[in-house]
Formats: C-alpha cells, sequence, structure tokens
C-alpha cells in the first residue's frame, strides 16, 4: 500500500523511473495481495507517460482482466479493438 501512495504522491512530480523502480523492486512477493493489479496499473501508467507508448499499459490490463477479473481495475480497458 506504502508503494501506491508513493507512486501517487511522485507521478505529478514526473518521477516514472522512480515509479518504475519502486514497483519493481519486491511485485514478485505481491502476486497474491489484492494491491497487486493495482500495482501492476501505477507502473504501466508511469511506463506509459514516460514513454508515450500505450501498448504495455493495454497488454497489462488484458492480463489482469484474465487473472483478476473481479478487480476494478480488469475493468478499466476502454480501448476499442
Amino acid at each position: 500500500m506504502l508503494r501506491l501512495g508513493i507512486a501517487e504522491t511522485i507521478m505529478p512530480r514526473g518521477r516514472y523511473d522512480d515509479i518504475i523502480k519502486i514497483i519493481d523492486k519486491d511485485i514478485d512477493d505481491l502476486v497474491k495481495t489484492s494491491f497487486y493489479p493495482k500495482l501492476l496499473i501505477a507502473r504501466e501508467t508511469a511506463r506509459y507517460i514516460k514513454i508515450k507508448d500505450n501498448s504495455q499499459l493495454r497488454k497489462t490490463l488484458k492480463e489482469i482482466q484474465n487473472t483478476h477479473p473481479q478487480s476494478t481495475e480488469a475493468k478499466m480497458y476502454f480501448w476499442d479493438e
């Protein structure tokens, strides 16, 4: 939860690399928690803003739809295909 708070605090400041590093540090230990989809979205949003390419964000959202279908993040996919 602390990682999410840090990410939300520093994202408006443009510290996208820091967000990605903070979340990647222990993300494998948090796979079975309810925070996992939120962490993935925060990381991929930072990456998307940094490099202006939404392909990884879209891929992550699709994966969340399959692995965590009841999560709020699973409902965030809004691209038409």
